[in-house]
């Protein structure tokens, strides 16, 4: 054993002798599509973002082939509330969460469009989950989301909007059960194991700034029958909802979407007959037809919470459709992007680095197309299997590809053409570009970016080295060491969902052990069943991965807000069963194990990629202080010298 120790020593010697340090910061001035100022949200708190340039909109709302021959058999009223695809209106109080419960109210409607569930009236989201957790850091440094969220003095009170709502959706935020995340509880500290719980996820969501001509104003009827409701911004002002005696109606005929939109909220239907008649005599709309809206300050007010506004209203912007799926549809799902969409660039291609935590293969991929491209911009996804611990995201060859072409902006999730299987711990890349035909019009990539809303409104983007990287004039760049126009760069919006391979050999540890711990509580009270019912359902219909997981972290939730001494992160490895210190999975703790641990050591110290699947991480930091340095490997080798003496 002593000459064994010796042996590792003089390996981390000769190691680290040569180790080194690479720090460079390259400033990054590419065209920006960005809008020139931005109004912070009030009344309802929705909040602008600063990135959109007036000639943008130019290449948005152009129908499609499709979109025009569907609009030759649009009704002329439509009222999602008649097909059950509409929940209970809500009332967000004296927060600023218009945004999210505009969001959360066209997923609902999704589902209840879809099929998934039928009772609108039970089927109630978490809007505390996005409005809190996304404004709110990660408590584990391993997640790879850690450090991106909305840093604000009230977290979601004090506002937002759809894009950053939807970038919560998109990171698996949202879809908890408003039962298990309560809004009424807004003002407590919610479970960190609430962060993640629910059984859907974001699949798709698309959007167009505005809706000022026939085509987008068909769009957006289209979206609302094929998809469900629509979440929208406009002008909020308590004086112009105008009582007609029969409706109430709605026309902010001075205000503008760029300057003046403040809240946010839900288109569920139309007429294009609602007579401008309706409105108020002083500010008259110049033609018939409107929009039926589903606000959020309760049912109430107006008419049961409704109300109409006018196609012609020139405050209304940002609409946005939204398609959920099953968070079943999935076993994992690798991502770098807490914060989501934030600015875009005109680089030549984007990518991010993963390692693969289990033999799987990746059946689909999703990515964000900015607002700044134009109609029917072609992408292109390739995923690569990587030479190890390469800073090249084209450095190996390609296993798996997806291209298609699209109109609109928004988070995309789309399959592979042909699947991409990877064994554990292989290293692979997702890279992202973007054409159109116009060879002379600049097309944008996204990126997160540490960027400054208003004085106290900041984007908080946390990028790791060897994560996203950024193509342009003929090298990649490691967008950890990249400024941008407003700030430093965070991580790019791509994002990898896999399908395990030997699903036999999954045991779901986290959901097992939540289950034993719920059952063995004393005072078992609603919330505890609830979140139980749900974990034992999971267990058995034998299902997902992922569902499981979410399931278990929703058990911990209800156990923890209940006064249950119940503390994060102690349980949120789910199916890892993991021996500390065993870097390489075997069982046994070992010299080959500590000598795994100063190598990765060593190479991190000296700037070099040292890629791990999560479970190797996890294993590695025996010491559990979220580093893996010379203290790990010195309690393995302590742990091995008792070991081999018999102790």
């Amino acid at each position: 054993m002593k000459s064994n120790f010796k042996k590792v020593i003089s390996i981390f010697t000769a190691l680290t002798s040569f180790a080194f340090i690479l720090a460079y910061n390259t400033n990054i001035n590419y065209s920006y599509a960005e809008e020139n100022s931005f109004v912070p949200g009030n009344g309802g708190g929705y909040i602008h973002m600063p990135y959109e340039k007036e000639y943008d909109k130019q290449s948005e709302n152009k129908p499609d082939d499709q979109s025009i021959i569907q609009a030759q058999n649009l009704p002329s009223h439509y009222d999602l509330r008649d097909e059950n695809a509409v929940t209970p209106v809500r009332n967000q109080g004296p927060e600023g969460m218009c945004h999210v419960f505009a969001v959360l109210g066209a997923c609902e409607s999704n589902i209840l469009k879809q099929g998934f569930e039928d009772d609108a009236s039970k089927l109630d989201l978490s809007e505390a989950q996005i409005g809190y957790f996304l404004y709110k850091s990660q408590s584990d440094p391993f997640d790879p989301l850690y450090g991106d969220y909305l840093n604000t003095p009230k977290k979601g009170a004090d506002g937002g909007n759809s894009l950053l709502a939807s970038a919560g959706l998109a990171a698996g935020m949202g879809f908890e059960r408003e039962s298990l995340c309560p809004y009424q509880n807004w003002n407590s500290d919610y479970s960190e194991y609430s962060r993640y719980g629910g059984q859907y996820r974001l699949k798709t969501c698309e959007s167009i700034s505005s809706a000022s001509d026939t085509a987008s104003i068909n769009k957006i009827k289209n979206w609302l029958m094929e998809s469900g409701a629509v979440s929208m911004a406009y002008y909020s002002q308590r004086s112009l909802y105008y009582d007609n005696g029969t409706t109430y109606a709605y026309y902010a005929k001075n205000k503008s979407y760029k300057q003046d939109a403040n809240h946010a909220a839900l288109i569920v239907g139309w007429d294009d007959d609602y007579s401008k008649e309706n409105f108020s005599p002083s500010s008259q709309p110049s033609k018939d037809g409107a929009w039926l809206i589903k606000n959020s300050y309760g049912d109430n007010i107006f008419d049961d919470g409704y109300f109409w506004i006018s196609y012609e209203d020139p405050s209304m912007g940002s609409f946005f459709k939204y398609i959920v799926e099953k968070a079943s549809e999935h076993d994992d799902v690798y991502e770098y992007d807490g914060v989501g969409y934030v600015t875009s660039y005109n680089f030549d291609a984007a990518a991010n680095i993963f390692t693969a935590d289990y033999d799987s293969t990746i059946t689909d991929a999703s990515f964000y197309m900015p607002s700044g491209n134009p109609a029917n911009t072609t992408y292109n996804i390739s995923v690569y299997k990587l030479n190890k611990n390469t800073q090249d995201p084209t450095d190996g060859y390609i296993i798996g590809s997806a291209s298609g072409t699209i109109s609109n902006s928004g988070y995309y999730t789309v399959p592979l053409e042909n699947p991409a299987e990877l064994m554990k711990g292989d290293q692979f890349s997702l890279v992202l570009t973007m054409s159109c035909k116009d060879k002379n019009r600049l097309i944008y990539l996204p990126v997160e970016e540490n960027t400054s809303l208003t004085s106290t409104f900041t984007l908080e983007c946390n990028a790791n080295p060897y994560e996203s990287y950024i193509y342009t004039d003929g090298e990649w760049l490691d967008t950890s060491m990249c400024e941008g126009s407003h700030g430093s760069m965070g991580n790019v919006p791509i994002k990898a969902f896999a399908e395990r391979t030997n699903k036999d050999e999954y045991v779901p540890i986290m959901l097992n052990t939540a289950l034993e711990a719920a059952r063995n509580v004393e005072d078992y009270n609603e919330i505890i069943s609830e979140a139980v019912s749900i974990g034992e359902k999971a267990l058995s219909e034998n299902t997902s991965p992922i569902i499981c997981k979410r399931a278990a972290m929703s058990i911990f939730a209800a156990l923890e807000e209940s006064g249950e001494n119940i503390s994060y992160p102690e349980y949120i490895y789910d199916d890892y069963d993991i021996i500390y210190g065993d870097s390489d999975g075997d069982g046994d703790l070992t010299i080959t194990d500590a000598i795994d641990i100063l190598n990765v050591y060593a190479g991190r110290s000296a700037s070099l990629p040292q890629r791990l699947c999560r479970s190797q991480e996890i294993a590695m930091d025996i010491v559990n202080d979220y580093k893996i340095n010379i203290s790990d490997a010195i309690e393995v080798l302590s742990l091995y010298a008792k070991h081999a003496a018999g102790l």
